[in-house]
């Protein structure tokens, strides 16, 4: 256990980070696309299994872009989700 942040309604909310590879951080909430997001990941594309994940609008990304498709696919601001480990 890393972290333990006792909410307001008594709630305890754990972090435990096993592989050590992340992080807490307070942030400010920006609108994108309708939603609420922290400001620091405000970039990243939505994940494929999101329901206002937008196919055709990636699509036409990886159609546009001049680079190899796993250079693409790993691009957090063309979709997220996808990753080499």
């Amino acid at each position: 256990l890393r972290i333990a942040a006792l909410l307001d309604d008594g709630t305890t909310l754990s972090f435990v980070d096993q592989r050590t590879f992340g992080g807490w951080m307070l942030a400010d909430l920006v609108t994108v696309d309708g939603t609420d997001v922290p400001l620091p990941v405000a970039h990243i594309a939505r994940d494929p299994l999101d329901p206002l994940f937008d196919r055709n609008a990636v699509v036409n990304v990886l159609r546009h872009k001049h680079s190899e498709i796993k250079r693409q696919l790993l691009d957090q601001t063309v979709v997220s989700g996808i990753g080499n480990i």
